[in-house]
Parts: structure tokens; sequence; C-alpha cells
């Protein structure tokens, strides 16, 4: 959102994605293997002491602007 904003204002931006590039063919719809490629920590990150979940994309793709 911030990039598509920045963006819209006329400023130049640049974008990294952290991750992989994944194509249809790498999956075969199991829960957990798409979530060790996809999220960061597999899908179990947390703040530091671990008293909050966070749910982190980790992977190459998204909307173009």
């Amino acid at each position: 959102m911030a990039a598509g904003e920045l963006a819209a204002a006329g400023k130049d931006i640049v974008v990294l994605e952290a991750g992989n590039y994944y194509d249809d063919a790498d999956f075969d719809g199991a829960e957990l293997a798409g979530f060790q490629r996809l999220y960061v920590e597999g899908g179990f990150a947390g703040t530091q002491d671990q008293s909050v979940g966070i749910l982190a994309g980790e992977c190459l793709g998204g909307e173009r602007w």
C-alpha cells in the first residue's frame, strides 16, 4: 500500500521482495508445505517474546502497480 501511494504521488520507488519464486507446478495442495514455502518462519513467526503471532508472507508476487 505504501509503495502504491508513493508512486501515485509521483515518487520514484523500489520494492524488494524476500523469498523465492514458486510456480503452479511447485504446489501439491499440502497446507504445511505451502506455509513453509510462503510465510516467514514457516508461518510461525512471532514477537521476540513469542506473545504475539505474526503471519507474514515471504515470496515473490503481488499486485503490479
